[in-house]
C-alpha cells in the first residue's frame, strides 16, 4: 500500500493552516515556547542542568515559559517520513490556552477536522465556549463532531510535572501516564480513536496550547504508532 501525502512543519513561515503545537509528530522542526503559565522551582543541580535542555524548547530557567505563544504560524510541506495526515484523514493536537472560541472554530475548520476528540479527564473550563456541553455544541454549528474520552484523561495529581518538560519531574509524569495508558479502558479509547482517525482528520483536544507541556503527546504517539500499522500491513 502506498503511503499518503503527509506535511511537515515550518516555524520560520508566514501564516499557515495547520496547529500551532508539533502535533505531526517526528518529523516536526516546529519548537515553541507556548503552554500554561506555570511556575516551577528548579533548585538541584541536576534539575537546573534539565533545565538548560528545556530551555531549547522555549522554558526559562525558573521552569516559566509555558505561557503566551509565539506568534510565528507554519505551512505545510511534504515529509516522506510522516504516515499521520492525508488529505482525508490523520490526527493532530490542538490546545485552545489563549484562543476564544471563534478563533478556534475558525483554525477547526481550516485544517478540515471531522471530530475533535477530548482528552480532558472533567471537560469543563472557565473560558467561554470550552466547557463540555458548550463546545460540543459549538462544533456541531460548525459541522464538526466531538468525543469525550476521559479514559484517556490525566489526574490532577499527575499535572504539575508536565509543566516543566525537560525536567526530571516531567520524566516521573510521563512515566505515570503512560502506565495509565496500559489500562484496558484507555487502550479500548485508543484503538477507537485510531480508527476514527484512519477516516477522517481528528483533533486531540486538552488545555496547553503546546503539547510537550501536555498528556495528550503520549495519546498521540500510541494512535499514531497504530496509524503506521495499518498503513503497513
Amino acid at each position: 500500500m502506498p503511503l499518503p501525502a503527509v506535511f511537515h512543519i515550518d516555524q520560520d513561515a508566514p501564516t499557515g493552516s495547520r496547529p500551532a503545537d508539533a502535533a505531526l509528530g517526528a518529523c516536526s522542526a516546529t519548537k515553541t515556547s507556548s503552554c500554561s503559565e506555570r511556575n516551577v522551582s528548579l533548585s538541584s543541580r541536576s534539575t537546573r542542568r534539565a533545565a538548560a535542555g528545556a530551555a531549547r524548547h522555549g522554558i526559562d530557567r525558573t521552569g516559566r515559559g509555558c505561557g503566551k505563544a509565539v506568534r510565528r504560524r507554519p505551512i505545510l510541506r511534504p515529509c516522506k517520513n510522516e504516515t499521520m495526515w492525508t488529505e482525508t484523514s490523520g490526527v493532530i493536537g490542538v490546545g485552545y490556552e489563549g484562543k476564544d472560541i471563534a478563533s478556534f472554530l475558525e483554525e477547526l475548520t481550516a485544517w478540515k477536522i471531522g471530530t475533535v476528540v477530548d482528552v480532558r479527564l472533567n471537560p469543563i473550563s472557565r473560558k467561554k465556549g470550552f466547557s463540555k456541553r458548550a463546545l460540543s455544541e459549538a462544533l456541531a454549528e460548525a459541522g464538526i463532531g466531538y468525543s469525550h474520552m476521559p479514559a484517556l484523561g490525566n489526574p490532577k495529581d499527575n499535572r504539575e510535572g508536565f509543566w516543566a518538560p525537560g525536567t526530571p519531574a516531567a520524566k516521573v509524569a510521563g512515566e505515570r501516564f503512560e502506565s495509565l495508558l496500559d489500562s484496558e479502558s484507555a487502550a479500548e479509547k485508543i484503538i477507537e480513536l485510531t480508527d476514527l482517525a484512519s477516516r477522517q482528520r481528528v483533533a486531540v483536544l486538552c488545555f496547553e496550547a503546546s503539547e510537550l507541556c501536555c498528556h495528550r503527546k503520549y495519546v498521540l504517539t500510541r494512535v499514531k504508532e497504530r496509524l503506521a500499522a495499518l498503513v503497513g500491513s
